[in-house]
């Protein structure tokens, strides 16, 4: 799952921490963040779940929905954030390209939805059905 996030990061340009982007550790804090709040609520960890659930997490913007919780997102937008896990943490401040990373989360969540149900249906209708992840990574540019 990580290295999913990782290779989405670095289509858009933004896995690089020198240029304001996520670097690894950071990417490992939040998503560490990420599973044990999920396992503390549900107490299910299935990657697949954890893929879509991490993205809507990170990639909700808290001035673009009327209702966000303390546990199912965390707005990463405003200055400052810190996520503490285990005894890392992961300092966002020099982040700068927050707000992209946070649309780039909130883009995938909404493709990996929609890519849910067109698999839905090619299962259903018994079509060739695409791949979750080749829907959202692009084969080119590896």
């Amino acid at each position: 799952m990580v290295l999913t996030l990782k290779v989405i990061l670095q289509q858009a340009d933004l896995d690089l921490p020198f240029t304001g982007g996520l670097g690894s550790f950071k990417l490992y804090v939040l998503v560490a963040h990420h599973i044990y709040s999920l396992l503390l609520s549900w107490g299910d960890d299935h990657p697949g779940e954890v893929l879509l659930l991490v993205l809507y997490r990170y990639g909700t913007l808290k001035d673009l929905v009327s209702y966000v919780d303390g546990w199912t997102t965390t707005p990463l937008d405003r200055g400052g954030a810190k996520i503490a896990e285990d005894g890392c943490a992961a300092e966002l401040d020099a982040v700068y390209k927050l707000h992209l990373i946070c649309g780039l989360c909130g883009l995938c969540y909404v493709r990996l939805l929609a890519a849910t149900e067109e698999l839905r249906h090619a299962v259903h209708s018994r079509n060739q059905a695409k791949s979750l992840v080749g829907m959202g990574v692009s084969a080119d540019r590896l």
